[in-house]
């Protein structure tokens, strides 16, 4: 049974992967990630992006994540540092895990976003998550609306955006690579970006 489950979840996800260049001109860009992570407790990030068909090919955006674990997990604390194009953008957050259940959980992150020479506001974001391991391989999907509070021309509490984030992961050893897809829409439902990622682990 957990032979035929593996199969027919790869299989779905190669079938997804394989099916991308069919679409590939509604991606806006790729984002490559790269990880290293301190026993279950910390972890640094980089993360850049490169442009895709239906984006703006000159964009020059990365950022860069430190974050923790408190509370036998159940808070998590980062801090991100932004550049995109030379405006530099701080976001601390953290995230607080409600519920879980078979894979399944709830939770809440509440992001402070301060652009330098912009108006800064609050981000809370509602996080469903779905997550499925087997062997060294993991399945992780998460339907994510996002809400504005203190943000020029949006109502406060109004639905800013809502992420939806697939990923595969497989582990190799102390190293990991998980391939992946994020999809945005706004707060009318539609399409506002596409695009495929990419991430190396390494822990400690």
């Amino acid at each position: 049974m957990k032979l035929k489950l593996t199969a027919l979840v790869v299989g779905a996800f190669l079938t997804t992967m394989f099916s991308i260049p069919a679409y590939a001109d509604d991606f806006d860009r790729h984002q490559m990630n790269y990880q290293v992570n301190f026993a279950d407790d910390w972890h640094i990030r980089y993360r850049s992006y490169m442009q895709g068909p239906n984006g703006d090919w000159g964009k020059d955006k990365t950022h860069f994540q430190i974050g923790t674990k408190v509370w036998d997990g159940k808070i998590k604390l980062q801090y991100q540092y932004w550049d995109n194009n030379g405006q530099i953008e701080h976001r601390p957050r953290f995230d607080i895990v409600g519920f879980k259940w078979r894979g399944f959980s709830i939770g809440k992150r509440f992001e402070f976003r301060h652009q330098e020479g912009k108006d800064e506001y609050i981000r809370p974001w509602i996080q469903l998550k779905y997550q499925y391991k087997w062997d060294k391989n993991k399945i992780k999907i998460s339907v994510n609306p996002r809400f504005a509070f203190g943000k020029d021309g949006v109502d406060d509490g109004d639905l800013e955006n809502i992420l939806t984030i697939f990923e595969y992961e497989r582990k190799i050893g102390r190293f990991a690579i998980a391939p992946g897809i994020w999809y945005q829409v706004d707060d009318n439902l539609d399409k506002k970006s596409l695009y495929t990622t990419l991430a190396f682990k390494y822990k400690f």
